[in-house]
């Protein structure tokens, strides 16, 4: 079994993995989001980082590049539509300087999944995190006008 993998299975698959992979195998869930992210950015997945579900399925990954991403992979009630907009919005605020994740793909379908790619932020610690949160969206709301949608 692959790292990602290993991840899947510790998180215990469920009623989220049924519904967006339409299967609790681990090995099965770990192909199908790397199907998706070399659909989305053509890049293989080295590793996996971290899993987890609620409303989607969740991963950070590693890529053969180096590169550090999430995969979304969603519900069948989601739509690329929706999807869509939540790249749309994403992009705006990451481009406005909104400490943000860069979206690297907008809906992609692949390995009978709906899903999306972007960049995996790194994690500054709780503190520094929040401070830099605080400032940015001062600056956000003092100087930017919402966008058209």
């Amino acid at each position: 079994m692959t790292l990602l993998g290993a991840l899947i299975a510790a998180a215990g698959p469920g009623a989220v993995e049924s519904d967006v992979f339409a299967t609790t195998d681990p090995a099965e869930i770990a192909s199908m989001l790397a199907s998706l992210v070399a659909k989305a950015i053509g890049v293989e997945v080295r590793d996996g980082l971290w899993y987890r579900s609620s409303v989607a399925a969740v991963a950070g990954l590693r890529l053969d590049d180096g590169q550090l991403v999430v995969v979304h992979a969603y519900r069948h009630d989601v739509t690329p539509r929706f999807i869509d907009g939540i790249v749309r919005v994403q992009s705006h605020l990451a481009e406005v300087g909104f400490p943000s994740a860069r979206p690297l793909s907008g809906p992609v379908s692949a390995a009978g999944l709906l899903g999306r790619v972007e960049s995996l932020r790194p994690d500054p610690g709780p503190r520094r995190f929040a401070a830099h949160e605080m400032r940015a969206s001062w600056r956000l709301v003092r100087t930017q006008r919402a966008p058209r949608l």
